[in-house]
């Protein structure tokens, strides 16, 4: 730690003290990462505050409509109820100068007859007169009777009408106050959730800055100086261990002598300890594929007598990418290997009891070999291992896209470490003497450091 911060100080020409640029650059890279995280809740408080607005601004159009509406439904009203009045009217005059007309025709007939009948003739007339008009009256209440049922019945259906269009769109206005209060909550708790979220992550990030960099930087320096004998080392340490520690009944052993380039022979037992089979498994860990690994490995194989020879490699052939056998060679990435493994395994041991039910014994050796070379075979491994890839690739789209945010954090350190050299540079090009010919001390970086904190 003292190395690291003697790497770090500037040493003032004049009075031979040092000053501490990690801390101030610190202040500066803190401020910053504040600066981003406050500009992004501002944000997501402008989005809110706009999408009430628009709620507001619906609101007010779903109640002018309602308003507009209502106002439609009384004009309607009021035009039905003066034609009906207009129409009754001109029908009771009309009904009226037809009744007059009659009264007159009837009353013309019986002063006429009065002069030539008797009295008995004159009554019967009379009679007769007061029937038709008792009659005509009678008329006339049926017909006025039946315009008003119809009436009613009109405005009874003009008032049905109404009242469902007015029950659905008050159900649909109640619908979108529904989903709108629900938008507005969701949107509330999900600010309050990022809110809570960044302030966990800024306090995080300014924890663990300086060692998440220098972890970085090891690690890095670790790589780079890892060589491709060590990675295949670990590459064939990574299998034999995965195999041990999943399958308990298995042996793992070394491969015979005068076998070179092969990793390790699987041999593979069933629950009762019986040998099944085996498999030879050799790892490749380059940039580019060689096809010669192939016939070596055959003969690998021959030398080991494994049932089954599989290659895991880090870079598949340019022309199939995907697992796949080629030359009697199952070639997968380290990334199949676990899928390969299970499906071989299990074929294997279904195999070796095919065999057992058999009582040839060179029959036995020519099934085993036919099945483990047969297309069906082939299918249903490619099938597996097709299936198990997808579900795999969905799980890491999954992955990616929940650290999405994180990963942006994260860069946004990265280059702010990055530039941390530059602005080194460029502090100890710039700065000159200050305040009685001293640079910056370490009162100076404490007064800093204490205005950042009264910033946060």
């Amino acid at each position: 730690m003292q190395n690291l911060n003697q790497n770090e100080q500037i040493k003032c020409p004049s009075c031979g003290s040092f000053i501490d640029i990690s801390a101030v650059l610190y202040a500066q890279i803190l401020n910053k990462a504040k600066e981003e995280i406050q500009k992004e809740q501002q944000q997501m408080l402008k989005q809110k505050l706009d999408f009430e607005n628009e709620v507001s601004t619906k609101r007010a159009e779903y109640t002018k409509a309602l308003n507009d509406l209502k106002a439609q439904r009384i004009e309607q009203e009021k035009l039905i109820s003066e034609q009906v009045s207009q129409k009754l009217l001109l029908e009771k005059q009309k009904f009226e100068q037809e009744l007059l007309t009659q009264k007159q025709n009837f009353q013309k007939e019986f002063s006429e007859k009065f002069n030539k009948e008797h009295e008995n003739e004159m009554k019967i007339m009379q009679e007769e007169l007061e029937k038709k008009s008792k009659e005509l009256s009678e008329f006339l209440s049926i017909k006025a009777e039946n315009e008003r049922l119809k009436r009613e019945q009109k405005e009874n259906e003009e008032r049905l009408k109404f009242q469902a269009k007015e029950e659905a769109f008050k159900e649909f206005k109640e619908q979108e106050s529904k989903n709108l209060e629900f938008e507005r909550e969701k949107m509330r708790l999900e600010f309050q959730k990022n809110t809570q979220e960044q302030d966990l992550k800024y306090k995080e990030l300014e924890t663990n800055f300086k060692s998440v960099a220098q972890k970085l930087e090891d690690a890095q320096r670790r790589i780079e100086q890892g060589s491709q004998q060590l990675q295949g080392e670990a590459a064939e340490l990574l299998i034999e261990e995965y195999i041990q520690s999943e399958y308990l009944n298995d042996e793992v052993k070394e491969v015979p002598k005068g076998v070179n380039g092969a990793d390790c022979l699987h041999i593979v037992k069933d629950n009762f300890g019986n040998i099944c089979g085996s498999i030879l498994y050799e790892s490749k860990r380059t940039k580019e594929f060689n096809k010669e690994w192939l016939d070596k490995l055959k003969l690998d194989s021959i030398a080991a007598k494994s049932d089954i020879a599989v290659l895991i490699t880090k870079t598949m052939p340019k022309d199939k990418e995907k697992t796949h056998f080629k030359e009697g060679i199952l070639i997968c990435t380290f990334n199949e290997f676990k899928g390969v493994l299970a499906v071989l395994r299990e074929s294997i041991i279904n195999a070796y009891k095919l065999k057992n039910a058999l009582q040839n014994k060179d029959e036995k050796n020519h099934i085993l070999y036919e099945y483990l070379n047969s297309k069906e075979f082939n299918t249903q491994i490619t099938f597996i291992l097709k299936t198990y890839q997808n579900m795999k690739e969905e799980l890491e789209a999954e992955k990616r896209a929940l650290q999405n945010i994180w990963k942006k954090r994260e860069r946004a350190i990265e280059n702010l470490s990055f530039n941390s050299t530059a602005i080194v540079s460029s502090l100890n090009a710039i700065f000159s003497d200050l305040q009685g010919g001293n640079l910056i001390g370490e009162e100076g970086i404490k007064s800093l450091e204490n205005l950042a904190k009264d910033e946060d």
